[in-house]
């Protein structure tokens, strides 16, 4: 059976494409070439492959074969693929080789730069399903019910070891049967998506930083050794071929266009509120120089919209408090009761899920009400708990004034190690500062014996000593 059948726009192919979103694991030994062939569909592209040669991640690159030879090559070094390798999920172009003559494998690697992409092969989804404490069977099945509610586009094949890798193929929409080329126009569009399906898989452990088009993921069969298993390869139920999409098609079913349009119509909206507000005098210009309480809700004002077009809208566990928050800033500069209301409901609306009438008018109601003081900000960052990467992005824009992150923002390896001596310390008690020092060196965090005397001071455990030599 040719490999890239099952992935064909001709009508002689029998088999239809799979809606259901269940893959299966298939045990076939020729399954690998099969994926590795029905994602480079691009010929005149090439797949890199490498592999990990050392316990520390010491990668190595061994070679490239051009796609349309994909079949006769691959099969000779196989054997130098049988752990720990990879290969790239999208094709890449070399443009030292002359474009007038073929040359099937090229020893080592084409340089993985976004630059030199060619096609773009699948969207993908890296799923870390082990750190949420799940099984395989567990998310299986909770990738079919997002299917099954619509939230989710049936993934058109996968690859399993100890996480998920889930792929949807693309095409060109021009019934060429090729991948849609990497322009400029589709990177955006393909990252855009990726973003996306990142935020639909987040609860079963998708990798938020998965989403570059030059990524490379495991090659099926080999074996992988942070668990010693092979690398399986699922595929639709028998009968069925794998889906395929165009990038548009996707754009589409997440409605990212309907996302990015609220998102500037949310902006456009309330500035032309205002500029009308004001050109009837209820709302008074900001002045140039900011004082008091109506700069800092003016402020407020901006940074809450920004938050709400970093989001898209606010989800369950913080829609009530946003809705409060902001019909308190639109109500203390000046805007009418009625407009309040209106635009509380187009806010209300964007909520993920919407919020409900009964919702909407008591957040209206509270937010309205004449009281004393002001929303602390510590009190406004709990209430949207406001992420560490949301403040970021904030602070680009308001600098200083940016809300401060609820949850906590990552640890430094000063942070870690301090905390793992206190760890040992407790089971151990206060160890001489070299001998402390091997043993976080040990445990993956190195310092010097010098490092740990400072620590040791930082922590305020006073009675440490350095070890005599």
């Amino acid at each position: 059976m040719d490999p890239n059948a099952s992935v064909a726009h001709s009508g002689s192919v029998k088999e239809k494409h799979d809606t259901s979103g269940r893959l299966e694991p298939v045990s076939e030994k020729s399954v690998g070439l099969r994926l590795i062939t029905a994602l480079h569909r691009g010929g005149d592209s090439y797949v890199t492959f490498g592999r990990k040669v050392s316990a520390e991640g010491k990668f190595q690159n061994l070679f490239s074969i051009r796609a349309n030879h994909l079949q006769a090559e691959l099969p000779r070094h196989l054997d130098r693929l049988r752990r720990d390798s990879y290969f790239s999920v999208n094709g890449f172009w070399n443009r030292t080789l002359n474009s007038t003559r073929e040359v099937p494998f090229i020893p080592g690697f084409i340089p993985h730069r976004t630059a030199q992409l060619q096609y773009l092969n699948a969207v993908y989804s890296d799923i870390d399903f082990y750190k949420k404490g799940l099984s395989t069977q567990a998310v299986r099945a909770e990738i079919e019910k997002l299917v099954e509610r619509g939230t989710l586009p049936p993934p058109s094949f996968g690859l399993q070891s100890r996480g998920l890798w889930l792929f949807w193929l693309l095409h060109d929409g021009q019934q060429t049967g090729k991948p849609p080329p990497s322009s400029k126009g589709n990177r955006a569009a393909f990252r855009r998506i990726m973003k996306k399906i990142c935020a639909v898989l987040e609860a079963v452990g998708a990798d938020p930083g998965a989403i570059d088009p030059a990524r490379i993921t495991r090659v099926p069969g080999s074996v992988n050794s942070k668990n010693n298993q092979h690398v399986q390869v699922l595929w639709p139920p028998p009968g069925r071929k794998p889906a395929i999409y165009t990038l548009n098609r996707l754009v589409e079913f997440f409605k990212l266009d309907e996302e990015d349009e609220s998102a500037k119509r949310i902006a456009t909206d309330l500035r032309r509120i205002k500029t009308a507000l004001r050109h009837r005098g209820i709302l008074q210009p900001r002045p140039l120089k900011k004082s008091g309480w109506m700069g800092v809700n003016d402020q407020r004002l901006r940074q809450f919209i920004a938050l709400w077009e970093l989001r898209g809208g606010f989800k369950e566990g913080c829609r009530t408090y946003a809705a409060l928050i902001y019909a308190r800033l639109l109500s203390t500069l000046g805007v009418p009761d009625k407009a309040v209301v209106g635009l509380l409901e187009e806010f209300g609306n964007s909520c993920k899920p919407p919020l409900l009438p009964h919702e909407i008018a008591g957040a209206v109601s509270q937010g309205m009400k004449q009281l004393p003081g002001s929303i602390r900000n510590e009190t406004i960052s709990e209430w949207l708990a406001i992420t560490y990467q949301e403040h970021v992005a904030l602070r680009k824009i308001f600098s200083r004034y940016a809300w401060k992150a609820f949850e906590q923002a990552p640890q430094s390896r000063a942070q870690k190690r301090r905390k793992e001596i206190q760890r040992i310390v407790r089971k151990q008690g206060l160890l001489p500062n070299r001998r402390m020092a091997e043993l976080l060196t040990k445990r993956g965090h190195p310092a010097s014996p010098t490092q740990v005397l400072k620590d040791y001071k930082s922590l305020e455990l006073k009675d440490a000593r350095p070890e005599q030599r």
